[in-house]
């Protein structure tokens, strides 16, 4: 899928959870690894509430490399409350470098795709799920669809 900066902000708006609490985080970090596991992914997938990692999952092929990737990840997506795969595509976009714009260090930050946001009614920003392993639009998409996956629960 092809993804543009306004079309990951629409997408904001509509992948927003019901309620959250630790049920909720634990069934979408297990559906991913079911997809995962299914398709014979390499990935790290994380999940945060607040700055508190909640689920942490390296499946078959996936490293520390994907690990720390996510970690950076989702320190994005928490300074700035949009997906990694946008800040990336705003940066490319724009023509600015993310980290020297922002200043922001490379070993703690990093504008690539497979972070998104986790936003609640009527509490908004609330965390982050974030995946390493696929290419950057791959990881993006598995997070949403996870998402996707337990937004009415």
């Amino acid at each position: 899928m092809q993804y543009d900066p306004q079309m990951l902000l629409d997408e904001e708006k509509h992948v927003v959870l019901d309620r959250f609490d630790y049920e909720i985080a634990w069934r979408l970090g297990q559906g991913i690894v079911d997809v995962g596991l299914a398709q014979k992914m390499p990935i790290a997938i994380q999940i945060t509430h607040g700055l508190d990692c909640i689920f942490l999952a390296v499946l078959p092929g996936g490293t520390h490399d994907n690990v720390d990737w996510v970690r950076r990840k989702i320190a994005s997506v928490h300074r700035f409350q949009h997906s990694s795969l946008y800040l990336a595509l705003a940066a490319r976009e724009a023509g600015y470098e993310f980290h020297q714009r922002f200043r922001l260090p490379m070993t703690d930050f990093v504008a690539g795709g497979g972070a998104v946001p986790l936003i609640a009614k009527n509490a908004g920003f609330i965390g982050a799920v974030g995946i390493s392993g696929l290419l950057d639009t791959d990881d993006h998409r598995l997070a949403v669809d996870g998402i996707r996956a337990v937004m009415s629960l």
